[in-house]
């Protein structure tokens, strides 16, 4: 019986050690996830942000070769006879 109450005693502390690395292992995997996934989000993001942009360009590029277009359509009608 005191055998096995030692056994217990030194059992114990030695699963609580194990149980206490296993938590600290698991949350620096869990911040190493965090912070990947936050740089993913970043980089989403900015791709989100660099879309807009060439959006934007593209809509002022078709504006601006409507109009020259316009222009020469008008140059064009002066032409005919």
């Amino acid at each position: 019986m005191i055998f096995e109450i030692l056994t217990r005693t030194t059992y114990y502390p030695v699963t609580l050690s194990d149980l206490n690395k296993q938590v600290a292992a698991s949350a620096t995997e869990q911040t190493a996830v965090t912070s990947e996934l936050d740089s993913s989000v970043l980089n989403i993001s900015n791709l989100g942000d660099r879309t807009i942009e060439l959006g934007v360009q593209g809509q002022t590029a078709n504006e601006t070769l409507n109009q020259l277009a316009s222009n020469l359509d008008e140059l064009i009608k002066r032409f005919k006879f």
